[in-house]
């Protein structure tokens, strides 16, 4: 008696184009690079009509610049006073290997007082001449402000010099004053600072030599 050998059924061979179309379509580059965009988008459009702010206290008047323009904030430390600088400066600091002019912002600003206490801090701001450090009261927040809280016309402060003010937010119970970092060292101002420094510079390498020609002598 002969057995028939049962024929087993082959797979039916796959249409690659079908099993393309069944597998699940991978973004191009440029696809991902536009989703990326518009999530981007979507997050600035969340903060796009706000400023973030860093604000401090001078006089007990709260002032404000935008915290793009802060490298650093820093406690105070000893200073090296310049001959012919500036009379609102109070000296220069050693700051990460520069020279990094201090201005008294109540000297600045036309406040009366002075900056000393637990809570003062050297707010390091950078302008379009040169970095320089700002000296305050204390540092109190970082803050959002809407655009629409914020008047451009700065003749509300009438306690501060208005040259040094760019704006002013209005907040629920208090007022902003946002100062205009370019104005707070004028091209001849930072010309004369720079002399000052350059004075200041030989001054210090003429003691130094002399202190070790004496040494010498000893």
């Amino acid at each position: 008696m002969t057995t028939q050998a049962k024929s087993t059924p082959q797979p039916k061979p796959t249409d690659p184009a079908s099993d393309r179309s069944s597998r699940p379509k991978r973004k191009g580059r440029d696809e991902s690079s536009r989703d990326e965009s518009s999530r981007s988008e979507s997050s600035r459009g969340e903060d796009g009509n706000r400023r973030q702010l860093v604000s401090f206290l001078v006089a007990r008047e709260e002032f404000a610049v935008d915290v793009h323009r802060v490298k650093e904030i820093i406690r105070p430390v000893e200073t090296t006073n310049l001959p012919h600088a500036p009379a609102f400066t109070d000296g220069i600091i050693n700051f990460r290997g520069r020279l990094l002019p201090i201005i008294d912002l109540h000297a600045r600003l036309g406040l009366k007082g002075r900056a000393e206490g637990e809570g003062t801090r050297i707010v390091v701001v950078e302008t379009g001449r040169r970095p320089v450090g700002l000296l305050t009261d204390a540092v109190r927040e970082v803050l959002k402000v809407e655009e629409s809280a914020i008047d451009s016309t700065p003749d509300l402060v009438s306690q501060v010099k208005s040259g040094f003010v760019s704006s002013v937010a209005k907040l629920e119970e208090r007022l902003l004053i946002l100062l205009d970092i370019e104005q707070m060292l004028s091209e001849e101002e930072a010309k004369s600072l720079s002399e000052a420094k350059s004075l200041g510079e030989a001054a210090a390498e003429t003691e130094a030599s002399e202190t070790a020609a004496t040494q010498r002598l000893k």
